[in-house]
């Protein structure tokens, strides 16, 4: 005889596929391979053999993109971590290399889901607050204050203001789900425990 199951909450498919991605070890490595494969594109995409500066910068490429790999695999156990160190290639990237700052935005934003997806509420401002300042900061020393800086910068923060509501939209239904498992765990307890009690009289 098979023990009862442990009622749970009518899931989404939305909710099945997020919380795959939350739990499962198979997301870690794919978003992380996915980063890689981008960044390695985007190398060989930029480089131009003839130029001498842009052959000199492959070996920045290359760091760059192994720190983004390997922070990445390590976004959930140290999720402020990792959206400090991607944000901070981010800044380093933008100040070295030159049109590569928008290209190692996607790792950041990926570094910044994990942390408003996990941490408490002071990691989550200390890192997203980092993750802004990095966003700006090499456009900011370049351009100066102007219309076009301006512009760029309010579309930046928009779509990691977009990052972290997604993020902070899926913990809320995580939590929400959580929930509703100990409700209905705890009234299968009291239902085992009243019928327990019946038999016993």
């Amino acid at each position: 005889m098979s023990a009862p199951q442990t009622p749970v909450a009518p899931r989404t498919f939305m909710d099945q596929v997020a919380g795959t991605w939350h739990t499962s070890s198979e997301p870690i490595w794919i978003g992380a391979g996915v980063i890689g494969l981008f960044q390695s594109f985007m190398t060989y995409r930029l480089l131009d053999i003839k130029d001498a500066g842009s052959v000199l910068s492959v070996p920045w490429w290359v760091t760059f993109t192994a720190i983004s790999i390997t922070s990445l695999l390590l976004r959930r156990r140290w999720p402020l971590v990792t959206a400090v160190t991607t944000g901070l290639v981010l800044l380093t990237a933008g100040l070295v290399l030159e049109g590569a700052h928008s290209y190692y935005t996607f790792p950041m934003l990926m570094g910044v889901y994990a942390l408003a997806s996990r941490a408490g509420v002071f990691a989550c401002c200390t890192g997203i607050g980092a993750a802004a300042a990095c966003l700006i900061i090499p456009d900011a020393l370049k351009g100066g204050l102007k219309a076009g800086f301006v512009g760029g910068m309010i579309s930046s923060l928009f779509v990691l203001t977009a990052v972290v509501a997604v993020a902070l939209t899926f913990r809320a239904r995580r939590e929400l789900l959580r929930h509703r498992d100990a409700e209905l765990a705890a009234r299968e307890r009291q239902s085992q425990l009243t019928d327990q009690s019946d038999a016993a009289r």
